[in-house]
């Protein structure tokens, strides 16, 4: 009877966290090199670029590691033979040290990232970037038992059994008022989603107060932390208001677990517990309600400001002013801002379905809670009401010798290609800026009903000058993305993205369709990595091209930009795809690879 041997992969083996290959205990780091080396970077004992490199006093450099191997075995130099002692070896030169750190490779975990960077950055990469390492729970001392990828770790977390703040339940443990709480909030890289109090007086406690909690963030996933919360230590770190760039450093930090030490204050005085009611407000197709609503310093939530004489709302008869809107259509607010409500309820049917709270300090007459007619939403930007992408009309008055105070660039022809009129700037001071309601990036449709679509730039100024002898001037334009340095990606990826969205389709200029194919030899890639995809961390989105690996196929091709969104490989839709769908499927993928991407030449 036989029996069947296992051959085991010595204890000395090990992932190394340098270099992130396995390979025994004290020899070399091992790197994928996508790029042929210089002979003279090489070391002629292992044949490989040198690592740790060292010179004999013969003037030849090999690897540390393996010159000293090999004066074990021998005491002469393995080129010419001259008698070389451990103890005259010196450090190579700074130049060629600085040659080998630039040297790129690939990043190892080929099965959740294709990222290639420079040698010298592979380790800080691999321990607080890549989503393929492998890591523990940083609750395995009490015994959770996860090691997985760290793009599954924040999922895990959430629901760890051996969260220190949860009950035997796994439900998290609550923030009380007039207490000191020690929380855990699962964040890795994520946004908390929280606003800090940069005004006012400071807490008698000490610590930074939040003034607002965004309904996108972590900590609104948390759903514990509200505004008016202080929060007093982070990871042990006292925070004061007098230092709020350092307690913001810390509270954006890439980490696996945020502790956070939170005190809550009482509640406001005559505040009290809430009744719920539902209301039911009819509309016609298009009608605004004529609701006005407002948020609260220290308060979660949206309330009701007033409402709009013989508006639906009015005629409803159901709401009073103070009221909090806890759920629009089925859709809980009670974390919401006031845009996201405004949306809710601008999208909304016919039929417009409000839980609503109240509470004792609600106004109880219906006479002193109607308005005139002012604003619909109690807000000083009433545009970001409106989602990128959508088509607004904005009024403009200004003096007949007063410019407009804006600029503008794009156009048909233009040095970035056959692109749309958009705004590059707006003067605060002036006619466009005093509006509040038109920014960078928004494109440009038509002023006074005169088409600026298909237009070259100069055609499209003097449309501009054409019509700024008017006191008013309607402006039609599409909701672009203010750009900012924290963007991932040029303002104009935020004009692709939007493709799926029928008002864009309407300028053609925004975006375009096509086809790329580049040769893929069998075990290559084309040299870029993505963005985005289903269970991204900042939610389910396209998959976007992020960066080109100097020199890759991609980008001498030169067709491929940073921000195209990948529609379809080989016609295969990428609908519904995870970054790790993606690497997997190009991985299986050898021949030609036709990639299928919305592009916009706006660079």
């Amino acid at each position: 009877m036989s029996r069947l041997s296992l051959t085991l992969l010595p204890t000395t083996y090990r992932v190394c966290k340098t270099c992130g290959q396995t390979h025994e205990e004290g020899k070399n780091h091992v790197y994928d090199y996508p790029d042929e080396v210089e002979e003279e970077l090489q070391c002629h004992i292992c044949f490989q670029p040198l690592i740790d490199p060292v010179d004999t006093p013969c003037r030849h450099t090999f690897c540390r590691v393996c010159i000293h191997n090999h004066l074990k075995q021998s005491p002469k130099c393995p080129l010419d033979r001259g008698v070389v002692q451990a103890k005259d070896i010196r450090q190579s030169s700074i130049l060629v040290r600085k040659l080998l750190d630039k040297l790129r490779v690939i990043c190892p975990n080929n099965g959740y990232c294709e990222d290639m960077m420079q040698r010298s950055v592979i380790e800080q990469h691999l321990s607080v970037q890549c989503l393929g390492t492998y890591v523990d729970c940083p609750r395995k001392e009490l015994g959770c038992e996860f090691y997985g990828p760290r793009c599954n770790l924040e999922e895990h977390l959430w629901s760890c059994s051996y969260a220190p703040d949860r009950t035997k339940e796994g439900v998290a443990i609550p923030i009380v008022e007039e207490q000191i709480t020690s929380i855990e909030i699962p964040k890795g890289m994520s946004d908390l989603g929280i606003k800090l109090q940069t005004r006012g007086e400071p807490s008698r406690m000490g610590g930074v107060t939040i003034e607002e909690v965004f309904v996108d963030g972590t900590a609104a996933r948390d759903n514990r932390l509200r505004p008016g919360d202080i929060i007093l230590k982070v990871d042990k770190m006292e925070v004061t208001s007098k230092a709020l760039a350092r307690a913001a450093l810390a509270l954006g930090a890439v980490t696996p677990l945020l502790h956070l030490t939170v005190y809550r204050p009482a509640r406001v005085s005559g505040e009290s517990p809430y009744d719920y009611q539902v209301v039911l407000i009819h509309r016609e197709t298009g009608q605004s309600l004529g609701l006005r609503i407002m948020a609260r310093k220290h308060h979660d939530g949206v309330f009701v400001l007033g409402v709009l004489p013989n508006s639906p709302a009015e005629k409803s008869n159901q709401l009073l002013k103070g009221d909090r809107l806890l759920e629009v259509n089925g859709v809980n607010t009670m974390q919401a801002t006031v845009d996201d409500v405004a949306r809710l309820l601008i999208e909304g049917s016919t039929t417009v379905k409000i839980v609503i709270g109240r509470t004792q300090g609600s106004i109880t007459s219906q006479s002193e809670l109607s308005l005139t007619s002012e604003p619909l939403y109690e807000n000083t930007r009433p545009p970001t009401q409106i989602c990128p992408g959508d088509e607004k009309c904005i009024y403009i008055t200004k003096e007949p010798d007063e410019s407009f105070g804006m600029s503008i660039a794009g156009g048909v022809g233009s040095e970035c290609g056959d692109i749309p009129i958009f705004i590059t700037s707006v003067i605060p001071s002036g006619p466009i800026g005093r509006t509040g309601q038109i920014n960078k990036g928004d494109i440009l449709l038509s002023m006074n009903d005169i088409i600026l679509e298909n237009k070259t730039h100069a055609e499209a100024v003097q449309i501009v000058k054409s019509v700024a002898a008017a006191s008013c001037i309607r402006m039609r334009m599409i909701q672009g993305e203010e750009s900012s340095d924290n963007l991932l990606a040029p303002e104009w990826m935020q004009w692709v993205s939007k493709v799926s969205n029928n008002k864009y389709r309407r300028s053609s200029n925004c975006f375009n369709l096509q086809v790329v194919t580049l040769p893929k030899p069998p075990g290559t890639s084309l040299g870029f990595s993505v963005v985005g995809g289903r269970l991204s961390p900042k939610g389910d989105s396209p998959l976007y091209i992020k960066s080109f690996a100097p020199q890759s196929r991609a980008e001498q091709d030169g067709r491929l930009r940073c921000g195209d969104q990948l529609v379809a490989v080989n016609n295969i839709s990428l609908s519904g795809f995870t970054q790790q769908d993606f690497v997997g499927l190009m991985k299986r993928i050898a021949g030609d690879v036709a990639l299928t991407v919305y592009s916009c030449k706006a660079y």
